[in-house]
């Protein structure tokens, strides 16, 4: 028996908001950028309150994946 493996996209991409408010993105629990203050601001502001899907859209376009 085969088991499937696929990830949904909102397994993909995590992000850990720090103490001193930069963001780390994590894809796949491995850290794929570490935004600035300025771009994380920015950011917060942009996540708050978004749905999982819209959330993995805007982290993947902020990393570039």
């Amino acid at each position: 028996m085969k088991v499937s493996s696929k990830k949904t996209p909102t397994d993909l991409f995590s992000y850990r908001v720090m103490k001193d408010k930069r963001i780390l993105v994590y894809r796949d629990r491995k850290l794929v950028k570490m935004m600035d203050k300025k771009t994380s601001s920015r950011l917060i502001t942009n996540l708050d309150g978004k749905t999982s899907m819209e959330t993995h859209k805007i982290l993947a376009k902020a990393t570039g994946h």
